[in-house]
């Protein structure tokens, strides 16, 4: 068999079997298409909330470690939040990793047809990388095949995503799942002193978190 690379115009000979070649042209395509590197993430915008790690937290520890090492959890800040509200850490984390490790179902082209549901998409993804580069994901709804089609403002193509995949997006970027409310009679064995520190000034009493109570003066 005879093969070049799309940068070279020379061409070579190569042992390839009959048989290694994919049948079906989904196969040949990279369902990684649209992954990028979670370190890279500045921001992620939503539209009533934006999430930023933290510097000097989780996000950085995820940067030295080995690849056979167990990845650590970023740490997220927002600052929208309103009085005695606070991230669910183990949440927004979760969204970055289902952000940076997308994989598309198949490749639909790059005209848009109305039952990609662009118009009314049913949901809309900001991201912002360290450097300040920005994309945009459109996420519509094919009721008919039961899938979602994914538009990036960066790519011409049209992607479709799994329904599976789309249900988990459209859910883990829900407000409620992102913010918890902690109310002031939250006992110290609900609310960690990380997670205090990561409420917004708004005159949240770590004492009453804690279960302490303050004597009456005499």
């Amino acid at each position: 068999m005879h093969a070049r690379t799309s940068e070279d115009d020379a061409v070579y000979t190569v042992e390839f079997g009959i048989y290694d070649v994919p049948v079906n042209s989904g196969d040949r395509e990279d369902k990684s298409v649209l992954q990028i590197p979670r370190d890279e993430i500045e921001k992620i915008i939503l539209s009533d909330i934006t999430l930023s790690p933290v510097p000097g937290n989780g996000s950085d520890l995820a940067l030295k470690q080995g690849e056979n090492q167990q990845p650590v959890q970023s740490t997220w800040s927002s600052d929208v939040l309103a009085e005695h509200e606070m991230l669910n850490q183990a949440n927004a984390d979760a969204l970055a990793g289902k952000l940076s490790g997308l994989r598309i179902g198949a490749v639909l082209g790059t005209d848009e047809k109305p039952e990609y549901g662009m118009d009314a998409p049913e949901l809309v993804i900001g991201l912002q990388y360290k450097g300040g580069a920005e994309l945009e994901y459109r996420l519509g709804k094919r009721d008919k095949e039961n899938d979602y089609v994914l538009k990036a403002s960066t790519r011409p193509e049209y992607f479709s995503l799994p329904g599976y995949t789309g249900d988990a997006l459209i859910k883990r970027s829900k407000r409620e799942q992102l913010v918890a409310v902690v109310s002031g009679s939250v006992a110290e064995s609900e609310v960690s002193p990380e997670l205090i520190d990561a409420l917004p000034d708004s005159g949240f009493d770590e004492s009453v978190a804690n279960g302490d109570k303050e004597e009456a003066a005499p």
